[in-house]
């Protein structure tokens, strides 16, 4: 690299001009992940290939990056509950003995240990790499918008037909919850479920945005990747990709709930509702038992004589 000579009153002073790195910012939709593949990266690239992406090139630019999700049916599943047996055995025995506050407790405890921990803030829908000045840029993306200063909208549409809930997550953040379910599995008539379904459809209709599209069971992942070559980024189906220095990201998400909100049809509703009447069972013969026990009547004690016994018998 070239050194500059400039005069100052001080005497000469060379320059040996430093290029500043430049920032490459890719990214997918919130329910996405950029992965990083290729060689390991000890020097920045300095040429960028991009693949079937959406690019904004250029110092000082803004990308408001758009997304719209739309969910068309939620159901509440009881898998998980089932599939522990400490959670199951709890189930039991607070159903066992409804109304009793240690039982009902011991069920809560065993549902939140089964939950995962929440969810770091910092996701990996989005990755920032540092690319060299200057640095070479060959492209078939879908567009790329070139300038200074430049601001571009960016708007993406997911769809999903069907987002599962956990009951879980549900009943372990929610004591009044707990105490509904309990009480709607030993006191309601079981062959009907809209009482249930009523019940985790209003707390299914609580949960925050990034839980539903958690739960999403067919959101397409466009596969947003970046594959690191020798000298190369390569960056394939990118919602985004901003290429320069001081530019900013602003996402923003709009999410459309379902009208339709139901029970998954499962193996762990079956589990549930077999606990439930076999509880039921249980507390009926017990009070078939506890009644015929007060209509038999008492036995009769023995009389009692008084005085003594006497033998007079006598042997010669």
């Amino acid at each position: 690299m070239s050194v500059f000579t400039v005069h100052t009153e001080s005497g000469p002073l060379k320059v040996r001009p430093r290029r500043l790195p430049v920032d490459l910012t890719v990214t997918m939709a919130t329910h996405g992940t950029v992965r990083l593949t290729g060689v390991a990266r000890f020097f920045p690239a300095d040429t960028v290939h991009l693949e079937r992406s959406t690019a904004v090139i250029g110092d000082g630019c803004v990308l408001r990056q758009e997304e719209h999700f739309h969910f068309h049916h939620v159901e509440v599943s009881f898998d998980r509950l089932v599939e522990s047996p400490e959670a199951l055995d709890a189930l039991r025995v607070a159903l066992a003995e409804p109304g009793d506050s240690r039982h009902t407790r011991h069920f809560r405890d065993a549902v939140r240990g089964l939950c995962a921990p929440p969810p770091e803030p910092e996701t990996d829908n989005q990755a920032r790499l540092r690319v060299r000045q200057p640095v070479s840029v060959t492209t078939r993306a879908s567009a790329v918008v070139l300038g200074e200063g430049t601001r571009v909208t960016r708007k993406v549409e997911f769809i999903s037909e069907l987002t599962t809930i956990d009951a879980v997550e549900l009943l372990a953040r929610d004591s009044g919850l707990v105490n509904a379910f309990l009480d709607h599995l030993t006191s309601v008539d079981l062959a009907s479920r809209e009482p249930l379904t009523s019940l985790f459809a209003a707390a299914a209709g609580q949960v925050e945005d990034l839980e539903l599209i958690r739960g999403a069971q067919d959101l397409r992942d466009p596969g947003t990747s970046v594959f690191r070559a020798v000298g190369h980024e390569v960056v394939s189906d990118a919602v985004g990709v901003l290429l320069g220095t001081g530019n900013r990201l602003d996402r923003s998400l709009e999410v459309r709930r379902p009208d339709v909100y139901g029970l998954a049809p499962s193996q762990g509703l079956e589990v549930v509702t077999e606990v439930a009447e076999h509880a039921a069972e249980l507390a009926e013969l017990q009070r078939a038992v506890a009644e015929q026990a007060v209509d038999e009547p008492e036995p009769e004690p023995e009389p009692h004589r008084r005085g003594y016994d006497f033998d007079f018998s006598f042997g010669f």
